[in-house]
């Protein structure tokens, strides 16, 4: 049975919606930020870079996959995934043939499904991070929770007792 919010929607909605704008906001810092495509921009009379919506979906799951690997979450992603390094190789060489890849929103339905299936809908407007919630080898996944608590007790010392 979902449960609503407050205001009727459902908190998977939220969570869907929370992680839309972080992808967009990923993929609109990458292209200000990488060089190739702040030539075309500058090379542009008008100033605006017009690419299709299905590449910037595409893009934003790798720039997506990318944020995982940096937080070290690869041993606890699905089997199927690939790198981000290998998955931007991939875009970038499919999309230099004309038209629209046939596969293009593939990816984006991986990392969707990752997403929905392994980390809090909600970490990201609550935390500003991605909490894994499940993964295969949650044993492990406990130790290293566990090992991080230990080597960062001292953070929760006060001096007041209750």
């Amino acid at each position: 049975m979902a449960t609503t919010m407050s205001d009727g929607s459902l908190p998977i909605l939220e969570g869907f919606v929370q992680h839309a704008r972080y992808m967009a906001d990923l993929v609109g810092r990458f292209l200000t930020v990488n060089p190739f495509f702040r030539r075309l921009i500058a090379g542009n009379n008008d100033k605006v870079l017009h690419l299709p919506a299905p590449f910037l979906l595409e893009l934003g799951a790798i720039l997506y996959l990318a944020t995982w690997e940096h937080a070290g979450l690869q041993p606890y992603l699905p089997a199927g995934l690939p790198s981000a390094r290998d998955a931007f190789q991939r875009l970038v060489e499919r999309w230099s043939s004309c038209g629209v890849p046939a596969d293009s929103g593939a990816l984006l339905q991986q990392v969707l499904i990752t997403w929905w299936s392994r980390f809090a809908w909600h970490s990201l407007a609550q935390l500003n991070v991605d909490v894994l919630m499940a993964a295969h080898g949650d044993d492990q996944l406990l130790e290293d929770l566990a090992d991080f608590l230990w080597d960062h007790r001292h953070l929760g010392q006060t001096s007041e007792r209750i």
